[in-house]
């Protein structure tokens, strides 16, 4: 490493620039030769450029200056993807909440609609089968009634659950009123979702006996996408 002192000496030739560049280390480097010939050094990547008399060509503080804006402004970056990243999960949460019931956790109306339309606009390219399950809690009125509405929410929860568990990943279940449920069978024949509804009558039985739940029953009904073109059409039946 080149020092600047060694440079300052040899500029005593007359014949030698007042100017020159010289490595350095990581450091910054001042001599003077006098309080009316001061010599400034400092380093940028590695080159330590030198200037003699008062003129100099470029300043450390400026370079430092520089060095920290570029640091505020990668951390301001960082603060503000943290923050878009932030706000897309609350939305995320929030499209999610606007789409399920809240009692449930099953589907409502809204989110059915939207996943059915979609299913349905797949079924037709495959030209696959859509089944959907309409599904109720018997009694449902006289059970809120009797047993209050903490009872009747209990037994919704049950339900909704007993349905979740019974179908395949694929499948949807949702909440279209107080009591009614759909479950949607996308690639299924009438036969088979009438047997997946069996099996759900089956868990159904099962998991009142042992909950702590006023016992109920269900009645269910099975329609297919060939009975209405739109979401509207197979609901109504």
């Amino acid at each position: 490493v080149l020092r600047v002192g060694t440079i300052f000496d040899t500029l005593d030739n007359a014949d030698f620039p007042r100017r020159g560049y010289a490595f350095a280390a990581d450091a910054f480097h001042y001599s003077s030769r006098g309080p009316d010939d001061p010599i400034v050094a400092w380093q940028v990547n590695g080159i330590l450029p030198i200037t003699f008399g008062r003129l100099t060509l470029m300043s450390l503080a400026f370079a430092q200056r520089s060095r920290d804006d570029l640091n505020s402004m990668k951390a301001r970056v960082g603060e503000a993807e943290q923050e878009i990243a932030r706000l897309q999960g609350e939305l995320s949460e929030t499209s999610e909440m606007v789409r399920h019931d809240q009692l449930t956790g099953a589907l409502n109306r809204k989110g059915l609609e939207e996943a059915l339309d979609r299913e349905l606009a797949r079924s037709q390219r495959r030209k696959t089968p859509i089944c959907v399950a309409l599904l109720d809690v018997d009694n449902f009125k006289s059970l809120n009634d009797t047993f209050g509405h903490e009872a009747g929410d209990r037994a919704l929860q049950l339900f909704a659950r007993v349905m979740q568990d019974n179908v395949r990943g694929h499948d949807m279940v949702a909440r279209v009123g107080g009591e009614e449920f759909v479950v949607v069978y996308p690639d299924m024949t009438v036969q088979g979702s009438i047997e997946a509804i069996e099996r759900l009558r089956t868990g159904l039985a099962s998991a009142v006996a042992v909950a702590a739940v006023q016992p109920f029953t269900c009645s269910s009904g099975v329609t297919h996408s060939s009975v209405g073109a739109t979401v509207a059409e197979i609901l109504r039946v």
